[in-house]
This record gives C-alpha cells, structure tokens and sequence, in this order.
C-alpha cells in the first residue's frame, strides 16, 4: 500500500556489541522494548551509537539522549507507566506542569552525574554522602516515583562500574544502603519480565554484599477491622536476646519502641474501631425498628 504515513511507535537503533557488554543500562533499556518496535543492529561492526524514529526519521547519537527518548517519546511512553515508570510517570503531554518539568530535568540532571562518576571527575566520597542526605527522605533519587527511574538505575550502574559497591563505611550510610538494595530488586523484576535478544551479552547484576537488618514499618490504611491480630503478631517479632545468665529470653515489646505501637496509639485505634462498627450497626438495623408512615390513601 502506498502513499500512507504512519506514527507508529517503530525506532531503529545501532549499537556497538562491545557497547552493550559494558553498558548494562543500555542493554537493559533496549531489551524492555518489544521486538516489533525496535530493529536493532548490534554487531561487532557498528562502530557508534544512535537512535533513528523511522516516522520522522530524526537521529539521536548522544547516549543520554537516547536512553530518555526510549523510555519516553518514542515509544509513546509506554517505558513510562505501568510497571516500569522510568521517566516517574511525567513524561505523557498530559500531565505536562511544572513538578513534571522538574522531575524529568532532575533526570537529566542525575545522568549527567552518572556520566561525571564513569569519568572519575567526581569523589566518590562525597558523592555518597550527598545521596545519602538525598534519600532520607525519598525513596528514590526523584521527587515521589513509584519506581525506581532512569536517574536511579544510571547512577546505580555507575557506582557499579566504578566501585562494584566496595563502600567501608556503608553500614553508616543507612539510607544509600536501603536504595542500593531497592535498585537492585528493582532491576532484578524488570531483567525477569523480558526474553533477552539472543546476540546481546547478559546483563551483569552486580552482588551486593550487605543486607538490611531492621524489621520492615507497618502500616494501617482503610478499615482496621482485624487490627487487633495484627497487633498481637506484631508483638510476637521481637528478637530473642541473651540474659546475663547465657540464657535466651524474649524481647517484650516496650510500648514507646520502634517496633510497634504505643499505649496511645492502640487506644486511638481501639476507640476508632469502635465508633466504626457502631455505625455499621446502625445502617443494618432492620426495617420494622424505623417508624412507619401513614398514608391518607387507607
């Protein structure tokens, strides 16, 4: 059929193979595409990298660049909603305002510091400690994504690269230690949603050789019917400790510790639950309880 143009979401991509051993996000990126829509050409011979739109035929050669446009235009952001969410979900024109603007250039921003880190121009030191006041209060390295985004996944990849995470004082380093962690899983689903392309090299995950040690937060949202097993499991966590006598002795909950809650808030939670199922009584009173209404037609 000719004479029809088509906005299909269809790219052509050229990698160098070597490329795609050592650039792991590269690699994972291309392979989230379905096959239908990417023509890929990675071969020993392709000497650089670019992306081509086959409908408006514009090329990008910039590594960067590339990854963004993948995740996001390109492919009409489907690498940008559900479950991936690697531009945090501001990349459709729809939700185009300033906190999308902002979060897409912290990406940006992000990536360009992966970039500053793969070169060595950066102490490693004090880029640590910079992400570790960053993450303690976010999740994740952008505004409040769902997932883990591009920014995440470059820098997490480039500390990789250039440390493989041999970090001496990691365990003061709470907050990086708990993003190491939550990048690598996050990865680890996104590697067992594909079939990788038979001519790319496998995706080396680096190891990470430290864990997480503390009791992961409840929390309580909507009806709290039950709450009251919940509250006896919860006090049921505690570790075991050693007595002075050698002996192992259970841990009893303190009502002000972290790990549950206090006297006030069981309270609160108590009286709540009360006041809730009041109510569910009072809509299922029976019918005949209410008064009946005459009518002057007998």
């Amino acid at each position: 059929m000719t004479g029809v143009t088509s906005d299909a979401a269809v790219a052509s991509i050229k990698a160098p193979l070597s490329l795609l051993k050592s650039d792991s996000l590269l690699n994972l990126i291309i392979n989230l595409v379905p096959i239908h829509q990417i023509d890929v050409n990675a071969t020993k011979k392709v000497t650089s990298l670019s992306l081509t739109n086959t409908s408006t035929t514009y090329e990008l050669t910039q590594r960067n660049a590339i990854l963004r446009n993948i995740c996001g235009m390109t492919f009409h952001n489907a690498l940008d909603k559900y479950p991936h969410y690697l531009l945090g979900g501001h990349s459709a024109s729809g939700k185009a305002s300033s906190e999308s603007a902002l979060c897409l250039a912290s990406i940006s921003s992000y990536m360009s510091i992966a970039s500053s880190i793969r070169s060595k121009d950066v102490e490693l030191s004090l880029i640590y400690q910079q992400l570790n006041q960053v993450l303690a209060t976010n999740s994740y390295l952008v505004g409040s994504t769902p997932k883990a985004t591009l920014a995440d996944l470059d820098v997490f990849f480039a500390l990789a690269e250039v440390s493989n995470y041999k970090i001496d004082d990691i365990d003061a380093l709470g907050n990086l230690k708990r993003w190491l962690l939550a990048v690598s899983k996050n990865i680890e689903e996104m590697i067992a949603s594909y079939s990788p392309r038979i001519s790319f090299p496998e995706i080396q995950l680096p190891a990470l050789e430290f864990t997480i040690n503390e009791a992961a937060p409840v929390f309580y949202f909507g009806d709290e019917e039950g709450i009251d097993g919940i509250l006896t499991a919860s006090s049921k966590v505690s570790p075991a400790i050693k007595g002075g006598n050698g002996n192992d002795k259970e841990a009893k909950l303190a009502s002000t510790s972290g790990g549950g809650l206090t006297d006030e808030q069981k309270k609160a939670a108590a009286e709540k639950r009360t006041k809730k199922n009041a109510e569910k009584k009072k809509k299922k009173a029976p019918a005949d309880a209410a008064p009946k209404k005459t009518s002057s037609f007998c």
